[in-house]
C-alpha cells in the first residue's frame, strides 16, 4: 500500500506541475495574442512592437479591426494604432497619399462628405475634432498642417462602434490623407 501511496503522491505532484506549466503556457499565449508581434510593421510610426496591438499589429489586421479599406493607389502609407489593454477601445492614426479620383471613390464608398477650406475653417468646425489631428500624438508622427494649404475634411461611421475623421491636404502631386479612427 505504501508503494501505491507513493506512486499516487508522485502522480499528483507531477500533475500539479503539469497544470502549473499549462497555466504558464496559457498566460504566455494570451499575452502574446494581446501584445501582438514584437517585430512590428515597418509602416507603423512606432514599429518597436511594445504597445498593445490588435492581432499581429500589421496594417492589414488593424484596417480590418477598424473596418477601413485603403483607396486605390494608396502610397506612402504610415499608421499607428493605440489600443486599450482590453482591446475594446483604440485610436488609429493613418496617413497615405492618393489621387483625387481614388479619394473620390474612397469617399463615395465610405459615405464621406468632405467640406473644404483653410485650417481655421476646419479647426472651428464644432462637428469635427481638430485636436486629434493637431495634438501631441499626431505631431509626434510628423503631422503638420500649414496655414497656406487648402484642406478638405469630414467624418463617417465605418461600423458600430468605429467613427472616422479625415483631413485631406490638397497638393498638386496628389492628395495627402490623414485619418483618425476611434474604436469604442
Amino acid at each position: 500500500m505504501k508503494a501505491k501511496d507513493g506512486l499516487l503522491s508522485s502522480v499528483k505532484h507531477v500533475g500539479s506541475r503539469m497544470v502549473a506549466a499549462g497555466r504558464a503556457a496559457a498566460v504566455v499565449t494570451v499575452t502574446g495574442l494581446l501584445l501582438g508581434s514584437c517585430s512590428g510593421d515597418p509602416r507603423d510610426y512606432d514599429s518597436s512592437g511594445g504597445d498593445v496591438t490588435v492581432g499581429d499589429g500589421s496594417l492589414e489586421t488593424v484596417l480590418v479591426h477598424y473596418s477601413i479599406a485603403l483607396p486605390c493607389h494608396a502610397t506612402g502609407v504610415h499608421f499607428h494604432d493605440e489600443e486599450s489593454f482590453a482591446g475594446s477601445e483604440g485610436t488609429l492614426y493613418l496617413r497615405f497619399d492618393t489621387s483625387r479620383a481614388c479619394l473620390g471613390s474612397f469617399a463615395r464608398t465610405a459615405g464621406l462628405s468632405l467640406k473644404s477650406g483653410s485650417v481655421h475653417t476646419w479647426r472651428d468646425d464644432h462637428d469635427f475634432s481638430y485636436i486629434e489631428f493637431a495634438g501631441d500624438e499626431a505631431q509626434s508622427y510628423g503631422w503638420r498642417f500649414p496655414i497656406s494649404h487648402t484642406y478638405r475634411w469630414g467624418s463617417y461611421t465605418a461600423s458600430d462602434p468605429v467613427t472616422v475623421q479625415v483631413v485631406v491636404d490638397q497638393r498638386p502631386s496628389g492628395d495627402r490623407v490623414y485619418l483618425v479612427g476611434q474604436h469604442g
